[in-house]
């Protein structure tokens, strides 16, 4: 028997696309990549879920900065979770060869990037549904400002968004930084 969230998976990778490749114990395709790292779907047969899995290359130089940005998700999770998608902890970090570090971790999979689902589904939407994604836009910057963290990349692309129920998560925090204006801590 085939489980719900499987053929939900594969419905997502045959419209956006995507070749499916199984690893181990789990299916998987790539949703993007950059100079930072790679973003993979990933879809786990044993217990039926899916979620996003992040990768991030990372150097000495770097280093840092990449772990600040995990410090600063955790932070986010405990204040404001209504808006800053759960990402699971760091779960391994790796030294390669040429002495850089991979760097894993994932997240739950909460909903579509707001810049794809709005460019085919924008005309479908009414007065009030686009009031109501505009409130909690508005409404999840704000917890994020209250927090003491600046995102400094929102765009479409860093916000999740759920068409059942019009939430939205930003994602994405690699640029952000903590407000010099508030009492930043991460108690």
């Amino acid at each position: 028997q085939m489980k719900e969230n499987k053929l939900y998976f594969e419905s997502i990778a045959d419209s956006s696309g995507k070749k499916i490749k199984k690893v181990k114990d789990v299916y998987k395709f790539s949703l993007g990549w950059g100079s930072f790292g790679n973003v993979d779907m990933v879809y786990n047969e044993e217990d039926d879920t899916i979620y996003i899995n992040k990768k991030i290359k990372s150097t000495n130089k770097t280093i840092n900065k990449d772990l600040r940005e995990l410090s600063y998700m955790s932070l986010l999770q405990r204040r404001c979770y209504k808006y800053v998608t759960y990402w699971n902890m760091i779960y391994d970090i790796e030294r390669e060869k040429d002495g850089s570090y991979s760097i894993f971790y994932g997240m739950e999979f909460e909903g579509f990037s707001l810049d794809i689902y709005l460019s085919n589904n924008w005309e479908l939407f009414g007065t009030m549904e686009k009031l109501i994604l505009m409130l909690n836009l508005s409404t999840g910057l704000r917890y994020l400002h209250k927090t003491g963290i600046v995102h400094r990349d929102i765009k479409p692309q860093n916000i999740l968004f759920n068409p059942g129920d019009l939430s939205i998560k930003y994602i994405d925090f690699g640029t952000s930084c903590a407000n010099p204006d508030k009492n930043f801590n991460f108690k």
